[in-house]
């Protein structure tokens, strides 16, 4: 769903009273044009203090609700979400930069008037400073251009779009979808769903127990075991009445096999998935009252049914996972949240999932400090090391393009590509049939501004856009037109 940042900044009144503000702040400081004029420095600063406080204020409050804004999607599907950079731009152009320009010009001008008045200036000085008055004004009033990073990295978000394919790229372009990887993993979630709907206990506990022990990976890399517990969630369009069901069959579970642990981790993981079905995907200020109770209520179920599996003998890394999920929901602090991640990578420190739920947490839209999320998954894959640490740190990126919308997911986080590119190299040589590995690693290419790289894993798709990875083939003809438009 994208969802444009006006569904975000804030109440509408609000917004009222600042354009009120800001016409009136904006008024007294075109007002210092006049002064300014006649060289009266301190009247002219005096009118265009208001312009100027305006503009840091209006700037101020825009920060805010541009990066403070809640992800709109839980952390476990692709956000559709949309934080339209050019939109915020525009506003802060409008409530901010038009005012700010204004003040500083009418400040330039008073001392340029006052020179000339005092000491007498060259006809070319004059020239010069007044075309430096010229560049100022214009310079802050500017819009940022779209072009300027275009020029060597592809920006933007997929948009459902017509784009003609550029006779530049050397293959015609087919949708796919389902991929191989989306059938086998939507196939392995029906036997799952078949198994508890049947009552089958035994066979999902030896079943979520082997996967535990062989940890059978799906082409990408990520553990088969996941998807187990994935297939225990209805359609989030069922009524509640299906999902009450399948909470009724897992709580039989529990009480049939008390100290099963896939049982109890099964229903906080419905628990929780049930909990962003009452919230919705929207901004926080679309959630209904009702939503918001229920979020926290099933958020703190499923805690409390965790709780109660954390001195069974038999343990899950699912479980960990599930609770770091959990705590972001319900705004755990640096410190609550870092106790449940170190007891996980205790556990089981292959289990790539845990970093991945932790970077997510570091995102400043969820309140991570500006390049907390960077240093972490570096640092982390530098503590895994070797292979298995640049895959981690590929896995990582590639899940925060995944899940947050983005211009570009490099200029914006600061990541590495040269070890993303590593890092996806190694996935592939592990995985050769993945086509969704292959088409992240083009994807990302083309954000990192490598048209050499898109360039050939583009080829190695052979022009096949699997929606899982682009949502729509007008994403990957974006993509290609770019790579060998280059």
């Amino acid at each position: 769903m994208n969802v444009m940042l006006a569904d975000s900044i804030g109440p509408g009144l609000l917004w009222i009273v600042i354009l009120l503000a800001g016409i009136g702040c904006t008024g007294i400081t075109f007002a210092g044009i006049f002064p300014a004029a006649l060289g009266r420095i301190r009247l002219a600063i005096a009118l265009a203090a208001p312009a100027f406080f305006f503009s840091i204020v209006t700037t101020v409050i825009l920060i805010y609700f541009f990066r403070f804004a809640p992800d709109s999607t839980p952390a476990e599907t692709p956000s559709d979400g949309a934080q339209d950079l050019k939109f915020f731009w525009q506003v802060w152009i409008f409530f901010s930069g038009i005012p700010l320009a204004l003040s500083l010009f009418v400040v330039l001008l008073a001392f340029v008037r006052n020179r000339i008045r005092r000491n007498g200036m060259k006809p070319f000085t004059l020239f010069v400073a007044l075309m430096l008055l010229a560049l100022a004004f214009a310079g802050c009033s500017k819009q940022p251009d779209e072009t300027e990073f275009a020029e060597t990295a592809l920006n933007g978000m997929p948009q459902k779009e017509t784009i003609d394919l550029s006779p530049a790229v050397p293959f015609q372009i087919s949708s796919v979808w389902p991929d191989a990887e989306t059938i086998l993993s939507d196939g392995f979630r029906i036997q799952v769903a078949n198994l508890i709907e049947a009552k089958n206990y035994d066979a999902l506990d030896n079943l979520a127990a082997k996967l535990r022990s062989s940890k059978e990976q799906y082409p990408g890399g990520s553990w088969k075991l996941g998807d187990l517990y994935a297939g225990l969630i209805p359609s989030r369009k069922q009524p509640d009445t299906e999902w009450e069901s399948r909470l009724s069959k897992l709580r039989d579970w529990i009480k049939t096999k008390p100290d099963s642990i896939t049982a109890r981790v099964a229903l906080a993981y419905v628990l929780v998935d049930y909990a962003w079905k009452a919230r919705g995907g929207g901004w926080a200020d679309t959630v209904t009252e009702e939503g918001w109770q229920l979020f926290g209520e099933r958020l703190r179920q499923a805690v409390e049914v965790l709780d109660e599996a954390k001195d069974l003998k038999e343990k899950c890394p699912v479980y960990w996972s599930t609770r770091m999920i959990a705590g972001r929901g319900l705004n755990y602090d640096k410190d609550q949240f870092d106790e449940i991640f170190n007891q996980a990578v205790k556990y089981t420190p292959d289990y790539k999932m845990f970093y991945l739920r932790k970077a997510q947490y570091l995102m400043p839209r969820w309140g991570g400090d500006e390049g907390e999320l960077e240093m972490f998954l570096e640092k982390s894959a530098d503590k895994m090391g070797g292979d298995e640490g640049d895959m981690l740190y590929a896995q990582g990126v590639w899940n925060i393009h995944a899940c947050a919308s983005s211009e570009n997911v490099f200029t914006e986080n600061g990541f590495s590509w040269p070890r993303v590119n590593r890092g996806f190299k190694i996935i592939e040589r592990r995985f050769p049939d993945s086509i969704q590995t292959i088409s992240e690693h083009a994807y990302l290419a083309a954000y990192a501004g490598d048209a050499a790289v898109a360039r050939e894993y583009l080829k190695k798709t052979s022009g096949q856009a699997a929606l899982a990875i682009f949502h729509y083939q007008s994403e990957y003809v974006r993509v290609a037109n770019w790579a060998f438009e280059k």
